[in-house]
C-alpha cells in the first residue's frame, strides 16, 4: 500500500507508466522482489497489448531470459479455435470469442497449481488447431502473453500484470513490415484488415484492459531504426528548374536511350497522425490520388543521415477506396494538399519526373535505385546544365507553400 506521509514512497508507488527500457528494468526488479517473498507454487505474469506492440519480443521473452530455468511462456495464440468457428459466429480473429478462453483458463489454473497440461498447437497455415498437442510442465514462473492476457477471466490468476502500449502509427507500420515478410500478404490487404478490423477491435477489447495493469510500458516505434524493416530504400534527387530546362528533359532523356512513360495529374494528401508529430520525427505519410478510385499510400521514414540528397526507407502500395476511408478515420487528418502535373520518363534504372505545381514552380525529380549507373545520371545532369549543382534535401511538403 502507498502512504502519502512519506512523499517519495508515495510517488514511487503511484508511478505506473514507463518508457521501454526503464519499464523492463522495473519489471525485473519487481519480479525479483515479489517472487522472492511469494509462497505460491507458480507465479503468473500476464503480458497484454495490441497487435505488433512488442509484448512477445520486447517483454515476455526478456522476462523469460532472466528466469530461463524456472520459467515458461504460454502464448494465447495457441488457443484460437479456428476459421470454421470464426465464420460460424460471424466474428473476427481480433475478438476474445475467437479463442477458447475456457480451456486457457483451465490450463493456466492447472499449471499454477503444479499440474502439467496438454497445450493445443494452432496451425496458422491451415487456420485450425493441429492434431498434435504439447505437454507443458509447470514452472515457478509462468509468463502469459497475448492480446487478451488481461481479460477479466484471467485477471484473478495473474500475480503481476503488464500492458505494452503503442500508438496506432507504430502498430500499423510494424504489422505491415512484419506480415509482408512473414506471410507474403500484400501490404494493401494488411492495411485494409488493420484499419477495418484490428484497430477498432483494439479499442473495443484490448485498450480497456490497460487499467488493470500493474505497469504500463510504452514500446514506441523508433522511425530511424524500424523504417529499415521496409527493406526498400528510395533515393531522390530533386532540383528546382526553369520552364526552359523542363522542356529539354524529354529530348535529353530520348538522346540517352530513355523513353517517355506518360503524363498524369497527381493530388497528394499529406497526413498528420492523431498520436504522433511526424514533423518532429521526420516521417512522411502520404496518400496520392491518381485517378478515379485509385490511391497509393506512401510511408517514408527519416532521411538517412550523412547524405547530400534525400534518401529514406519506406514503402509504397495501392489501396482501394474502402481502405482509404477506413485508414483515414483511424489514423489522422490531412495537413496539406498538393496538386501537380507530372511527366514521367524512364532512363536505364532511373525514374525521372518533371513536376509542375499550381504555384508555377517546376521541379526535376529523379528516383534512383541502388546499383543504378552513375555515368548515365551524370550525363543527364550535364546535358541539362545541372552538373555540379547540389539537389535539395527538402521534401515537397517543405518546399511548396
Amino acid at each position: 500500500m502507498c502512504y502519502n506521509t512519506v512523499i517519495y514512497v508515495y510517488i514511487r508507488c503511484m508511478k505506473k507508466h514507463f518508457k521501454l527500457y526503464e519499464g523492463i528494468r522495473q519489471i525485473k526488479n519487481d519480479l525479483r522482489a515479489q517472487m522472492h517473498t511469494s509462497t505460491k507454487k507458480s507465479f503468473v505474469v500476464l503480458v497484454a497489448g495490441g497487435s505488433a506492440s512488442g509484448k512477445t519480443s520486447m517483454i515476455a521473452e526478456r522476462i523469460y531470459k532472466e528466469h530461463q530455468k524456472e520459467a515458461l511462456i504460454m502464448s494465447m495464440d495457441n488457443y484460437y479455435i479456428g476459421r470454421e468457428h470464426v465464420e460460424k459466429l460471424g466474428i473476427t480473429y481480433d475478438e476474445p470469442a475467437a479463442l477458447d478462453l475456457n480451456l486457457f483458463f483451465k490450463h493456466l489454473k492447472q499449471l499454477k497449481s503444479g499440474k502439467a497440461i496438454d497445450m493445443p498447437i494452432y496451425d496458422f497455415q491451415a487456420s485450425k488447431r493441429s492434431d498434435k498437442v504439447q505437454t507443458v510442465q509447470p514452472k515457478q514462473l509462468i509468463i502469459v502473453e497475448g492480446l487478451y492476457a488481461l481479460h477479466e477471466r484471467l485477471q484473478k490468476l495473474g500475480d503481476y500484470k503488464v500492458f505494452v502500449d503503442l500508438w496506432t502509427h507504430g502498430r500499423m507500420l510494424r504489422r505491415i513490415f512484419r506480415d509482408v515478410t512473414r506471410t507474403g500478404e500484400k501490404p494493401g490487404d494488411i492495411l485494409k484488415y488493420f484499419s477495418k478490423v484490428v484497430e477498432p477491435k483494439e479499442y473495443e477489447h484490448i485498450e480497456p484492459t490497460k487499467k488493470y495493469a500493474d505497469i504500463v510500458v510504452e514500446n514506441l516505434y523508433v522511425p530511424f531504426v524500424e523504417s529499415r524493416n521496409s527493406r526498400h530504400k528510395e533515393t531522390q534527387l530533386k532540383y528546382e528548374v526553369s520552364p526552359d530546362i523542363a522542356k529539354e528533359v524529354g529530348r535529353v532523356v530520348h538522346s540517352l536511350g530513355g523513353i517517355f512513360v506518360g503524363e498524369v495529374f497527381d493530388q497528394d494528401l499529406f497526413l498528420l497522425a492523431n498520436s504522433r508529430d511526424l514533423k518532429k520525427t521526420d516521417e512522411i505519410m502520404r496518400i496520392r490520388l491518381i485517378g478515379l478510385g485509385r490511391y497509393i499510400l506512401s510511408y517514408r521514414g527519416p532521411k538517412v543521415k550523412g547524405k547530400e540528397f534525400d534518401a529514406r526507407y519506406g514503402i509504397n502500395f495501392y489501396i482501394d477506396y474502402d481502405t482509404y476511408t477506413a485508414f483515414h478515420s483511424v489514423y489522422g487528418h490531412i495537413s496539406k494538399v498538393l496538386n501537380k502535373q507530372r511527366k514521367n520518363y524512364f532512363l536505364k534504372g532511373f525514374l525521372i519526373s518533371v513536376d509542375t505545381f499550381e504555384s508555377g514552380k517546376v521541379y526535376l525529380d529523379i528516383r534512383v535505385e541502388d546499383g543504378s549507373q552513375k555515368a548515365v545520371l551524370e550525363s543527364l545532369l550535364q546535358n541539362l546544365g545541372l552538373s555540379g549543382r547540389k539537389p535539395t534535401t527538402q521534401t515537397y511538403l517543405e518546399l511548396i507553400h
